[in-house]
């Protein structure tokens, strides 16, 4: 059995004052328009899929799109025209949850100095602050759909803190504390997550309030679920891991040093120093998706 992480627990809290009034930015720069992908991807944050299957990047200058997992190489964005200092994000459908810090040319609605929780639909080129303006600064952040509901979970940069979103966004209950790199919720399962942390692989069942390690699982800097339920994940070894229901099992080592990952039932996305890569077979090959 694992071992319980102990954590300093405020669970079941409400959060006071998170309910904002949501507040539509005016329209900024087309979302489509072509940039130079050697900047926007200098620093890669996070990754993505979206509904359309195109890779979605978050760096320092806002959300960018490759055209599709199946290659191309024209870069697209800022997402929702708008030019941020993005940390993490999540996608549930054709909506981009996104947290991190405004840039020196954000609309005003980009609150200094965390941006708290944004959003924005489809191809508009608008974004929405959801909650938390000015406040937090979500450095993970993770997504799941139950039933008609769309749950977040985000690690509070500033506390460690754990909170737990059961409207989308608009109210948010405080968890454990921990301090996490990554989060992925379990799909189908709205209140199991799984946390990348420095004691290991820590999960929950509860919706956040307590977290247990996973003593057979390897240190992992970053973590992904496929639809499925594959873990996935990546760490100072510098090799792809992957639990699938039985052990975890080691890849092959990855093309560079990674920054960020994610994952779909079929392959597994990864950004590196060198630019981003797929891969079908655990790393036995890696195809370039975007390369500077």
């Amino acid at each position: 059995m694992s071992a319980p992480i102990r954590f300093a627990l405020t669970a079941g809290l409400i959060v006071t004052g998170l309910l904002l009034t949501g507040c539509t930015l005016p329209t900024g720069e087309p979302s489509q328009r072509t940039v130079d992908p050697v900047a926007a991807l200098a620093h890669v944050h996070d990754l993505a899929i979206d509904d359309k299957q195109r890779v979605l990047v978050a760096t320092h200058d806002g959300i960018y799109r490759l055209p599709e997992i199946a290659g191309g190489t024209e870069l697209t964005g800022p997402l929702g025209g708008a030019r941020f200092d993005a940390m993490s994000f999540t996608t549930v459908g054709d909506t981009t949850f996104a947290s991190g810090h405004p840039g020196s040319d954000s609309p005003a609605a980009f609150q200094a100095p965390n941006v708290g929780l944004m959003r924005v639909s489809g191809d508009a080129d608008e974004w929405t602050n959801t909650s938390l303006g000015g406040r937090t600064d979500f450095h993970a952040l993770t997504s799941a759909r139950f039933d008609t509901t769309v749950q977040l979970y985000g690690v509070d940069a500033a506390s460690g803190a754990l909170l737990h979103s059961q409207d989308s966004g608009d109210t948010w209950s405080v968890g454990a504390t921990l301090e996490a790199t990554d989060l992925a919720a379990y799909p189908g399962k709205a209140d199991t997550i799984y946390a990348a942390t420095r004691a290991g692989v820590a999960i929950s069942t509860d919706g956040g309030r307590t977290f247990k390690t996973d003593t057979s699982a390897p240190i992992l800097n970053q973590l992904a679920i496929a639809g499925k339920g594959t873990v996935y994940g990546i760490g100072p070894d510098g090799y792809l891991w992957k639990h699938a229901g039985a052990a975890w099992t080691r890849g092959e080592v990855l093309p560079g040093t990674a920054q960020a990952l994610t994952a779909t039932d079929d392959r597994v996305i990864l950004a590196t120093d060198r630019g981003i890569f797929a891969t079908a077979d655990m790393g036995v090959q890696w195809t370039p998706l975007w390369t500077p």
